[in-house]
């Protein structure tokens, strides 16, 4: 597997939406052999995957950037509030860009999670690395309401991909 792979089938069995995929791999014991048809680079690929226990972790959050609520930033179009990574937290974290999601406000569907990092926005195919919560915002403000846009996100050691819809903040 790599980073950006698209899961669009678990040993034959299409996965339609990212909500079905962990009920699927649920009932698949730990130890299990199962090939996934994953869409990379433009082409669909079956990739053969031994499956794994996932361990409950703790995430490691990295420390918020001690804003206070006068100068906190406000949210963006999803609803995010945002900050640029401090070179300390990027060493900590062993990134070389992203921006921390420090709050977030209105109803934001998808896994996003006060204290994740988002490392790139993934739209129309187009993968882009975050470095700035002014570029990441400033992406945002063109799109259209209603548009869904994937980011790639840090949480602990852990990196994953989530698809929120533009609603102005709503």
């Amino acid at each position: 597997m790599e980073s950006g792979d698209i899961i669009t089938k678990v040993d034959g069995r299409e996965v339609k939406n990212s909500s079905e995929l962990p009920r699927i791999i649920t009932v698949v014991r730990p130890g299990s052999k199962v090939t996934l048809t994953v869409w990379r680079k433009g082409a669909a690929r079956d990739i053969a995957v031994t499956v794994a226990e996932m361990k409950e972790e703790t995430p490691a959050a990295p420390k918020r950037s001690g804003t206070t609520p006068k100068e906190k930033a406000k949210p963006n179009r999803m609803g995010l509030v945002l900050s640029d990574l401090t070179d300390e937290q990027k060493k900590e974290l062993d990134l070389k860009h992203g921006v921390l999601v420090e709050d977030i406000t209105g109803s934001v569907r998808g896994n996003v999670q006060p204290g994740d990092v988002i490392l790139a926005l993934v739209n129309r195919g187009q993968s882009t690395d975050v470095r700035s919560a002014e570029q990441l915002n400033g992406v945002l403000a063109k799109l259209d309401k209603g548009a869904s846009v994937t980011l790639r996100l840090k949480r602990g050691e852990q990196e994953f991909f989530s698809t929120l819809r533009i609603n102005n903040g709503d």
